[in-house]
């Protein structure tokens, strides 16, 4: 298989954590050049993912699902509620995307603006979102992490990328999640100490190139 995404912590990066987990053999293929890339994309947007027939898929969401019904990240034919419930926290993330472009390509007032936003959203839905998480390890299964999860992960990840300290003072229970995910994936922990770093990644003046400080995942093996 071969995804394909441009430099930045976005709408791929969750594709990356569940392959990775998954032990998937894949390129990653990082577009360089968009204009020239984008003839090869169905919708002219990526992320897209080249399966071994040759066809492409398109669309974030429709690319999880398949990643999560080959690997029981998405367990469909084993557990539909469970594959329900995580579904449904890969929405709520999914919704609360718009922080993808926050964090990777805004600069000055308009970041300002679109950070003070999202935050404002967060208010209203992390708590609901822990609210579901409750006392348990993970979202949907108890023992161990799923599509959803992940995908929250990443838009945690972002969180904390912005404000270090907002989960630990404002939602205890996300942030005790947060650190708990990469203690429990081998793959995903290996790839978060080697992808490109802050100020490698994201375009232009984006917050994420200019001013963030890259997250240490060493202790949170929890």
């Amino acid at each position: 298989m071969e995804l394909i995404y441009l430099p930045v912590r976005a709408r791929g990066e969750t594709l990356r954590f569940m392959l990775h987990h998954s032990g998937i053999p894949f390129t990653d293929s990082v577009v360089s050049d968009l204009a020239a890339a984008k003839p090869s994309a169905p919708m002219r947007r990526f992320p897209t993912l080249v399966v071994g027939s040759g066809e492409v898929l398109f669309e974030s969401g429709a690319i999880a699902r398949f990643i999560g019904v080959q690997t029981g990240l998405y367990p469909v034919n084993e557990d539909a509620v469970k594959a329900a419930m995580t579904d449904a926290v890969f929405e709520v993330a999914q919704a609360l995307m718009g922080l993808n472009p926050v964090v990777n390509v805004f600069s000055g007032a308009r970041f300002e603006a679109e950070k003070a936003a999202m935050f404002e959203k967060f208010e209203k839905e992390l708590p609901l979102l822990e609210n579901i998480l409750g006392q348990k390890n993970f979202f949907a299964d108890d023992a161990k992490p799923l599509m959803g999860d992940f995908h929250v992960f990443h838009l945690l990840d972002l969180v904390t990328t912005l404000e270090p300290e907002y989960l630990s003072k404002n939602h205890s229970g996300l942030h005790s999640f947060y650190r708990r995910m990469p203690g429990a994936s081998e793959g995903l922990r290996a790839y978060l100490a080697v992808r490109p770093r802050v100020g490698d990644t994201g375009t232009g003046e984006s917050f994420i190139r200019n001013h963030a400080k890259e997250n240490s995942y060493d202790n949170y093996n929890l």
